[in-house]
Protein backbone atom coordinates (compact mmCIF):
# COMPACT_ATOMS: atom_id res chain seq x y z
CA UNK A 1 0.00 0.00 0.00
CA UNK A 2 2.63 2.21 0.61
CA UNK A 3 4.08 2.06 -2.80
CA UNK A 4 0.52 3.43 -4.10
CA UNK A 5 1.04 6.16 -1.83
CA UNK A 6 4.19 7.36 -2.83
CA UNK A 7 3.12 6.65 -6.85
CA UNK A 8 -0.57 8.79 -5.80
CA UNK A 9 2.03 11.66 -4.34
CA UNK A 10 4.19 11.80 -7.15
CA UNK A 11 1.37 11.58 -9.83
CA UNK A 12 -0.37 14.79 -7.63
CA UNK A 13 2.94 16.71 -8.25
CA UNK A 14 3.63 15.73 -11.98
CA UNK A 15 0.11 16.91 -12.46
CA UNK A 16 0.38 20.21 -10.99
CA UNK A 17 3.39 21.13 -12.84
CA UNK A 18 1.44 20.04 -15.80
CA UNK A 19 -1.50 22.14 -15.17
CA UNK A 20 0.17 25.20 -14.07
CA UNK A 21 2.35 24.71 -17.47
CA UNK A 22 -0.90 24.38 -19.70
CA UNK A 23 -2.96 27.21 -17.42
CA UNK A 24 -0.23 29.80 -18.76
CA UNK A 25 -0.06 28.46 -22.23
CA UNK A 26 -4.15 29.02 -22.85
CA UNK A 27 -3.99 32.41 -20.98
CA UNK A 28 -1.31 33.70 -23.03
CA UNK A 29 -3.24 32.76 -26.34
CA UNK A 30 -6.07 33.90 -25.14
CA UNK A 31 -4.16 37.21 -23.88
CA UNK A 32 -2.56 37.61 -27.90
CA UNK A 33 -5.75 36.36 -29.83
CA UNK A 34 -8.46 38.23 -27.84
CA UNK A 35 -6.54 41.50 -27.23
CA UNK A 36 -6.00 42.47 -30.37
CA UNK A 37 -9.60 41.30 -31.63
CA UNK A 38 -11.14 43.83 -28.44
CA UNK A 39 -9.05 46.50 -29.28
CA UNK A 40 -9.79 46.69 -32.94
CA UNK A 41 -13.73 45.74 -32.76
CA UNK A 42 -13.92 49.23 -29.85
CA UNK A 43 -12.24 50.72 -32.58
CA UNK A 44 -14.45 50.19 -35.65
CA UNK A 45 -17.53 49.37 -33.84
CA UNK A 46 -20.44 51.72 -34.69
CA UNK A 47 -23.59 51.64 -32.23
CA UNK A 48 -25.33 54.21 -33.49
CA UNK A 49 -24.91 53.36 -36.95
CA UNK A 50 -23.85 56.95 -37.64
CA UNK A 51 -21.41 56.07 -40.16
CA UNK A 52 -24.29 54.69 -42.51
CA UNK A 53 -26.35 57.43 -42.73
CA UNK A 54 -25.23 59.72 -45.36
CA UNK A 55 -28.27 62.65 -44.52
CA UNK A 56 -29.14 64.02 -41.55
CA UNK A 57 -32.11 62.51 -39.39
CA UNK A 58 -33.69 65.34 -37.98
CA UNK A 59 -37.09 66.04 -39.71
CA UNK A 60 -37.38 70.27 -40.14
CA UNK A 61 -40.40 71.37 -38.99
CA UNK A 62 -42.29 74.53 -40.11
CA UNK A 63 -45.32 75.17 -38.54
CA UNK A 64 -46.40 74.44 -35.18
CA UNK A 65 -48.85 71.74 -34.25
CA UNK A 66 -51.88 72.67 -32.66
CA UNK A 67 -54.13 69.95 -33.67
CA UNK A 68 -54.83 66.70 -31.26
CA UNK A 69 -54.69 64.36 -34.60
CA UNK A 70 -50.94 66.27 -35.89
CA UNK A 71 -50.03 66.17 -32.12
CA UNK A 72 -50.42 61.93 -32.08
CA UNK A 73 -48.31 61.29 -35.31
CA UNK A 74 -45.66 62.48 -33.85
CA UNK A 75 -42.50 60.01 -34.32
Amino acid sequence: MKIFKRLWQGWKRIAHKIGVFQSKVILTVFYFLLTPFGLLFTYFKDELKMKKLSHSTWNQKNKHSQSLADLKNQY
